[in-house]
């Protein structure tokens, strides 16, 4: 295992703009400035590609993986020449499979300096294993190998081994989660002070429990992330600063994407409610009009986020606000 240690490769990737390319797992990200030879995804099979392909796009895309621009389109599409996602010829990864990989690792980029070549199903090879492992063990210098499987078998211990091991977690967070929570602060905001800081205390509540398995699940990524590395004999502090400093930027944002999911549950279970009078008292009551300007505090309380304001004090003048406007 080796690092792609070219410095005006590196320099050139350090000026790039955006890094936080929205979807990419934190330890890819982490590596990001100084790749290591070869990554092995564990999770689901759609997963663990689409991390593959935005790791590749953010490495060869002028911007640092917008997204939007050629290179990044031909490579979501499987379609650009220097990121190859390899078809095995039967039902496992053969010997044959292998050699044919092999002799792409061996190809120079078409354009930039490096090209990738994923490998998906990397779990049902046979034959293939001591091929591959033999070349990843001395890697070409501009090729980035990604391994992709469901789980790792005994027979991938020593390629396992050789790769930095990556395990891809689906992130999947849905509003409904928080309606306990919310129905919760509704319950809480019955126009005193008291109720006020029920309801503020719940709201944060919420937010650090959810933060908290976060952190669980960081530090068993940073174990396994420390792991690999020492697996190639290596003592990266750098690349474990880079690692930490980004998961507190997860942690941040994170906590960014609760606070806008439970205020947007609240929006939805308020405008069910307006609804709901609407249809029983018409649109001029006064009790409409007052959940409709509930509905656009929470707009502007949203907006604020992206600012980083206060949150205690943001949040609490929310539910003042909304504690009166429900009474």
């Amino acid at each position: 295992m080796t690092y792609l240690t070219d410095r005006d490769m590196l320099k050139e990737q350090q000026s790039l703009p955006n890094r936080e390319i929205t979807g990419l797992d934190s330890v890819l990200r982490a590596t990001m400035e100084a790749p290591f030879n070869a990554y092995m995804l564990i999770g689901d099979e759609d997963e663990t590609l689409t991390q593959a392909l935005l790791f590749s796009a953010c490495l060869k895309c002028q911007f640092g993986g917008c997204l939007t621009c050629n290179i990044c389109k031909l490579i979501l599409a499987k379609d650009h020449p220097d990121v190859v996602v390899f078809e095995r010829s039967g039902p496992t990864l053969s010997a044959q499979d292998a050699r044919q990989v092999v002799t792409l690792s061996k190809r120079s980029p078409k354009s930039g300096k490096f090209q990738i070549l994923i490998i998906p199903e990397a779990h049902l090879m046979n034959e293939a294993n001591p091929i591959l492992l033999k070349t990843i063990e001395e890697p070409p210098p501009t090729t980035i190998f990604f391994l992709l499987a469901t789980h790792v078998e005994a027979k991938m211990d020593t390629l396992r081994s050789r790769c930095i091991l990556v395990k891809i977690r689906k992130k999947a967070v849905s509003e409904s989660k928080y309606v306990d929570t919310v129905l919760k602060i509704l319950h809480y905001l019955d126009g005193t002070v008291t109720g006020v800081d029920s309801a503020v205390t719940s709201y944060f509540a919420c937010i650090e429990e959810n933060i908290d398995l976060v952190k669980l699940s960081q530090q068993s990524q940073m174990d396994e992330f420390k792991n690999s590395i020492q697996m190639q004999g290596k003592g990266n502090t750098t690349l474990l600063k880079l690692f930490d400093d980004q998961q507190k930027r997860e942690i941040r944002k994170f906590k960014n994407d609760v606070q806008k999911n439970i205020m947007v549950t609240l929006q939805h279970i308020i405008a069910d409610q307006t609804k709901e009078q609407i249809d029983n008292l018409g649109s001029n009551s006064m009790d409409v009009a007052g959940k409709f300007e509930i509905i656009k505090s929470i707009n502007r309380y949203i907006k604020n986020l992206e600012r980083n304001p206060n949150d205690a004090l943001q949040v609490t003048s929310l539910f003042i606000e909304l504690s009166e406007l429900l009474n």
